[in-house]
């Protein structure tokens, strides 16, 4: 669900709505405003305002903290990298291969998830499996190295762990950026939030505050959605993960 069509959309309704309500206003009889039909009326757009600005504040909170997460699993798959690096140059000349092969998959990794030159993240990337053959490759290879001393034997245990524990967090980037949010739910909170701004209209009389109000609460609402939607695509938009880390990480490993 792309943010630059639903945040728009909800902006350019929202505010369509208000204008509507401003319009009916002006056509319907006094009595349907009198003081007991707007009491009505603002009793149920206060329990409309009341459930919409709890689930958009709770959709916010949990998109952040989903993209948080994520870009916190990647700079740990970065740092594992290096700290595999550093352990496999403490093993000696026998590791001098699987170093260089090493920095190899990571290159390849980074270059598919982030193309070199700018271009976008392509979340698809992602997928372990599609680095499945580089990565048994080089698990053979360092299961082959030969353990002389205890030492040795400690590094080659550690590296191995991380090299597993950087599948385990690629398998959960992956889920996490796969989980989208559901079309009912902004489908939903979009309807509450028009059904707000007519009830706005109708309750006001036209004038420029009154647009200018309109305007700017429907661009509010608009914007909170645009922040949802895209906090919920880490990999994609506006408000993509950058490749700051891993490029970072590139420049570590072999030193």
């Amino acid at each position: 669900m792309s943010s630059l069509i639903v945040a728009p959309a909800l902006f350019a309704g929202c505010l369509l709505a208000g204008l509507l309500g401003l319009t009916l206003r002006r056509r319907l009889a006094e009595h349907h405003l009198d003081s007991d039909s707007r009491a009505v009326v603002t009793n149920i757009t206060g329990l409309i305002a009341a459930m919409s600005a709890l689930l958009l504040g709770l959709l916010v909170a949990n998109a952040q903290s989903s993209y948080n997460t994520v870009s916190d699993e990647v700079d740990q798959i970065a740092a594992n990298m290096v700290e595999m690096d550093r352990a496999l140059a403490s093993y000696g000349p026998a590791a001098v291969e699987a170093r260089a092969l090493l920095r190899e998959v990571a290159t390849t990794e980074v270059d598919r998830i982030w193309p070199p030159g700018g271009g976008a993240a392509r979340a698809e990337a992602i997928d372990p499996t599609g680095t499945e053959a580089s990565r048994m490759k080089l698990l053979g290879m360092l299961g082959a190295l030969p353990t002389q001393t205890d030492v040795q034997r400690s590094v080659q245990r550690h590296v191995l762990e991380l090299l597993a524990a950087n599948g385990r967090l690629r398998v959960m980037v992956m889920n996490q950026i796969n989980n989208d949010l559901p079309t009912p739910i902004v489908v939903v909170v979009s309807f509450w939030l028009v059904t707000l701004f007519l009830a706005f209209g109708l309750l006001a009389r036209t004038n420029m505050v009154v647009v200018a109000s309109l305007v700017i609460g429907a661009a509010s609402v608009g914007g909170a959605m645009f922040l949802v939607l895209e906090l919920n695509r880490p990999f994609g938009g506006i408000m993509q993960i950058g490749d700051a880390s891993p490029r970072a990480a590139l420049v570590l490993m072999g030193r």
